[in-house]
């Protein structure tokens, strides 16, 4: 029994599939992880693709996050006021009673207000920036289904892996 040495590696650094590698051999395509083992014969791939993808979805959701921290902020300042100045008049005139304790509340949970909008900014921050530096994926059509290898950031060496695989299955052909 020979061992068939590899045409090409890549192995995952970053993303979803770090500490794992694609192997191209002369018939088939192994993925190997510590957890599972994939054998991708070539004949049965119908297409293949490279991109580099940005993940608007994220992006979104941080846009998102970052105007809600905004407007938490924003309304901070007036409720502030509004709720001291209320507080003042109750508490002079309904002492003892629920009122004055739950403007006290409520003023706790108002000045919970621009902690909360720094922490959804700093979450919106993170997720603008991981959408942003979106992730190079590649696809193969395995009829019926899509198998799909993504790297984060934009990785020229995985676009370099799927040249090498899409050569050997023209190669096949």
């Amino acid at each position: 029994m020979s061992i068939e040495t590899p045409l090409a590696t890549f192995e995952f650094r970053r993303g979803d599939l770090a500490g794992s590698h694609l192997s191209l051999f002369n018939a088939c395509l192994v993925h190997r992880s510590a957890e599972r083992f994939e054998t991708i014969h070539l004949d049965r791939v119908g297409a293949l693709g490279v991109a580099f993808e940005r993940e608007t979805g994220r992006i979104a959701w941080g846009c998102g996050l970052l105007l809600f921290a905004g407007l938490l902020i924003a309304v901070y300042f007036p409720l502030r006021l509004l709720i001291a100045s209320t507080a003042g008049e109750v508490s002079a005139q309904l002492q003892g009673t629920f009122l004055p304790m739950a403007l006290r509340a409520l003023e706790f949970l108002v000045s919970m207000l621009p902690i909360a909008g720094v922490a959804l900014a700093v979450w919106g921050i993170a997720w603008l920036t991981l959408g942003l530096i979106g992730e190079t994926v590649v696809r193969a059509v395995i009829a019926p289904v899509e198998r799909v290898f993504a790297s984060r950031g934009r990785d020229p060496l995985l676009f370099e892996f799927a040249e090498s695989v899409a050569a050997q299955i023209a190669k096949r052909g």
